[in-house]
Parts: C-alpha cells; structure tokens; sequence
C-alpha cells in the first residue's frame, strides 16, 4: 500500500506540473532540443518527474520520518519499512516512466 501510494502521488504530481495546474513547478526543459536518432528534435513540455519524485518523498516520507526521528537511539522498524516501501513504489514509478520515454521517443 504505501509503495502504491507513493508512487501514485509522484505520478499525479508530475502530472499536474505538466498540465500546469501547479504554481511551484512547471515542464521539464531538460530534454528541450534532445534530437533522436532518425532526426526527430525533441519539443514540447516533458514531464517533470524530479519534480514529483522530490514532492512524493517529502510528502509522504514526513509521517515515518518524523516518528524516526522521535525515536532517536532507537530503531523504529515499522518506520523503516514504510520508508523503504515508499522509496521502492518512487523508484519503480520512475523506471517505468523512463521506459515509456524511450519506447515513445524511439517510436516517433
């Protein structure tokens, strides 16, 4: 479950930095100009997954690590576990976007 929602929370995120329905982020311009090996020049908005990566681990990390931290000289292993889980749904969200990236990129 937090894996899921951790990821589900980068994702909407990232999606609403794209859609421009968020002030404090905007489009990814990282790739802006990128060319593809059959001459295709990358344009547009790109998702801004950093972003979202970076909104989701602040987010929803701040309950467990918060309760790490009250536990300070101790071990809190339902904490760590759930900061464990959210890290593992973030990192297999943002696998799979790079992969959707260059099954488009490649295909256009």
């Amino acid at each position: 479950m937090y894996a899921a929602t951790s990821a589900g929370v980068a994702h909407a995120v990232t999606e609403a930095c794209s859609a421009g329905n968020l002030t404090e982020c905007s489009c990814d311009s990282s790739r802006e100009g990128d060319t593809a090996p059959d001459g295709w020049k990358w344009g547009g908005c790109s998702d801004n997954v950093q972003y979202g990566l970076w909104f989701s681990e602040s987010f929803v990390d701040a309950p467990d690590r918060d309760r790490q931290q009250r536990h300070s000289g101790t071990r809190d292993v339902r904490a760590l576990m759930n900061l464990h889980n959210n890290e593992v749904g973030r990192k297999v969200g943002a696998d799979i976007t790079v992969l959707l990236r260059r099954a488009f990129s490649t295909s256009l």
